[in-house]
């Protein structure tokens, strides 16, 4: 058989991504410093814990589904200040994506979005026949949104962008938010970092005068659950519904649902560790700037996007020497809409290892 006369060519035309430093990461496991994917150093409570534990012996049944699970759409409702109706719930933030890819594009229906952004804005609308208009950032990689408003054209019939920004760091202005929710398109707004943010709040509290405002979140992130997977989306509910009819049945399995039931029940924990990553972040902001050829940007997220272009050494040579010390770290080396060989990325995490990476830096660029 000629296997790729069968497969379909949005997928022959999609990217494979590389996940194989996570691979690496686990291999090694505790001799390293995990600084590469933006998750938390902090291993979940205790009563997260024991949540999942006193589930396993129901591991053999089929969990609710998302949709119908009252706990669970009671409690991300009264976290995230909405309605249940307004909330469906999906395996990781990327399924959330998937899913609303899969409301909004189709061949000729195309998604608009920054460059840079977050690699899946690129990689995955292709599946669904999308595809993706591109506008230009600014020069410290943050979203300009008239450049979004000038790519409008009739085939764009979906807005992307995260917020606070990834990979910069930087907070759009909820104005400007505002001014793309004018267009009358809908426009997905991520907030997979909100929880970081020191300077602006959810844009949540615009859903009730704008019925094309589509929000995708996280617990991957601020809530150290990223093993577990799962994401949800916030909308008017005619969106919801829509969603639910795209979505694959009980897609959050039952381990995730306990330990995110466990983790809202036990919110301020989680808030204490938000509030130590926001303080460590702004203490590893000053001591990257001290360091001569480093320029970093100022983050509302739970890691720091660095300039390295002025130390005399490309992002990949300073990444791969941080390698070989194991710290692992993200080479932004070769990324659309990003300056060749000039930024690398520091998840932020707890101050010992920031001091090492810090150290190593020092050591690296002062070589």
């Amino acid at each position: 058989m000629d296997i790729d006369s069968f497969v379909v060519s949005a997928v022959q035309k999609a990217y494979d991504y590389n996940a194989d430093l996570f691979t690496d990461a686990w291999e090694k496991d505790n001799s390293i410093i995990r600084a590469m994917a933006n998750e938390m150093p902090f291993a979940p409570d205790d009563s997260i814990l024991q949540a999942v534990i006193d589930k396993l012996n129901k591991s053999n049944l089929y969990p609710e589904d998302p949709n119908s699970a009252k706990v669970l759409r009671e409690k991300i409702a009264q976290y995230s200040g909405v309605e249940e109706d307004n909330i469906t719930a999906g395996n990781g933030s990327l399924d959330i994506l998937d899913i609303v890819f899969r409301l909004f594009l189709e061949p000729g229906r195309n998604l608009l979005t920054s460059k840079p952004d977050y690699s899946a804005y690129f990689g995955r609308p292709v599946l669904f026949g999308g595809g993706v208009t591109t506008a230009t950032s600014a020069d410290n990689l943050s979203i300009q949104v008239d450049s979004l408003l000038e790519k409008i054209n009739p085939t764009i019939k979906l807005i992307i962008l995260s917020r606070p920004h990834n990979p910069s760091g930087t907070m759009l202005s909820e104005t400007d938010i505002i001014r793309l929710l004018e267009t009358d398109l809908p426009v997905l707004v991520d907030e997979a970092y909100i929880e970081f943010s020191n300077i602006n709040s959810s844009v949540v509290g615009l859903l009730s005068k704008y019925n094309n405002l589509l929000i995708s979140r996280t617990f991957s992130k601020a809530f150290g659950l990223a093993g577990f997977r799962m994401g949800y989306l916030i909308s008017n509910p005619k969106i919801i519904e829509y969603a639910k009819r795209a979505k694959p049945v009980m897609n959050v399995n039952l381990l995730a649902q306990t330990a995110v039931i466990a983790a809202l029940d036990n919110i301020g924990s989680i808030q204490a560790n938000i509030e130590k990553i926001k303080l460590i972040r702004h203490w590893l902001f000053d001591e990257l700037c001290k360091i001569p050829g480093l320029k970093p940007i100022p983050s509302e997220t739970n890691f720091i996007m660095i300039n390295c272009s002025n130390s005399g050494l490309t992002s990949k040579f300073i990444v791969d020497a941080l390698y070989k010390k194991n710290i692992f770290i993200r080479d932004f080396s070769n990324k659309p809409g990003i300056p060749l060989n000039s930024y690398f990325r520091i998840t932020v995490g707890k101050k010992e290892q920031m001091q090492q990476i810090l150290q190593a830096l020092k050591d690296i660029i002062g070589n």
